[in-house]
């Protein structure tokens, strides 16, 4: 079934909202120049790491023209090369480059402010909703693909869940976010604005009904009891999106099953439709017109091929293959 089109006025709406007393964000740059400055922050911490380098093999150099011990100097030289070097680029170079690379990918992507990303946006946003206590795990790469790309390219960031969650929308649609109280700069990802306390509830009434699409991260608390309440109420059932939370970390299948059950119980007051005791390998829940859930990725939501070469197993797999799917179904919600 068709849903119900967007107002054609979102992008003006939406700006309004972003820029009403009560809400602040990084100011507007465009992803061009945000990404030529992200760029230019990692080619001084090399720089700086060269000149320390040289600067180690000049001294030990320079030991033997003093009149010292040429043993002690090629002892430290050997060191600076062999220990120091390896040590420094593993703790501190790299793990700053890698934290600058996610950066430079998404900034060349949707810039770095919601209201910028909004104006040049070619379809209406996602909005993403979730526990803050959620960014600990979202934000952080898996440990073997940052290994992986660590040996092979060293400098390169692996993507992040939320970079995925991101990068699986399609070009031109970028996904907001509420930031953390006294965040200055959030994770690459969603791009982020601050809202005053009292007015936050008051924003994300006004912005869903402006956004494609509501993804809603699963988990325990009165906020996301409140938002799922909302979002149930007010929303048409092809908008929401439920990204679980435990499909994000490291979970044991007996502790996946557990947490699973217990969300279930605490909220099977709320949903419409019974959610599916058996998750299956679903990252996400979406749901049908008349809110019967649909598991993703699942039978009724398979994997494309494409797809499943980039995520391969990643916390978003299916994501991407359902929003193709979706989109079709409802022109109306990705129009101009």
């Amino acid at each position: 079934m068709a849903e119900a089109e967007i107002a054609s006025d979102w992008r003006e709406r939406l700006e309004t909202i972003l820029a009403s007393d009560g809400v602040s964000q990084p100011p507007e740059e465009a992803p061009w120049r945000a990404g030529l400055r992200i760029y230019g922050r990692a080619v001084l911490l090399l720089g700086l790491y060269g000149l320390a380098f040289i600067a180690v093999l000049l001294c030990t150099a320079a030991w033997g023209k003093l009149g010292l011990p040429e043993e002690p100097a090629a002892i430290v030289a050997l060191l600076a090369i062999f220990v120091a070097n390896p040590v420094l680029l593993i703790t501190a170079i790299w793990p700053r480059l890698q934290a600058l690379n996610r950066q430079l990918r998404m900034a060349w992507r949707v810039g770095v402010s919601p209201i910028g990303a909004v104006h040049r946006a070619k379809a209406p946003p996602v909005l993403f909703l979730r526990s803050f206590n959620f960014d600990q795990q979202s934000s952080k790469p898996s440990f073997w693909a940052q290994l992986l790309m660590t040996i092979a390219a060293g400098g390169v960031g692996a993507s992040t869940p939320e970079m995925s969650l991101a990068l699986a929308m399609p070009r031109g649609v970028p996904v907001l976010a509420i930031a953390q109280p006294g965040e200055p700069d959030g994770p690459p990802g969603a791009l982020r604005f601050h809202v005053r306390d009292d007015l936050w509830k008051g924003v994300v009434e006004a912005m869903t009904p402006l956004c494609q699409a509501v993804i809603w991260t699963s988990g325990h608390g009165r906020n996301l009891r409140w938002e799922i309440q909302h979002l149930i109420a007010t929303s048409a059932p092809g908008r929401l999106i439920l990204w679980l939370h435990l499909g994000v970390g490291a979970w044991t299948p007996q502790a996946r099953a557990t947490e699973w059950a217990r969300f279930r119980e605490a909220y099977k007051d709320v949903f419409p439709k019974s959610l599916p005791a058996d998750l299956g390998k679903a990252r996400f829940v979406a749901f049908d017109a008349d809110w019967t859930p649909i598991l993703v990725p699942g039978p009724r939501s398979p994997v494309s091929l494409g797809e499943r070469l980039r995520f391969m197993s990643g916390p978003v797999l299916g994501l991407r293959s359902y929003l193709q799917a979706h989109a079709q179904a409802n022109p109306a919600q990705t129009a101009h």
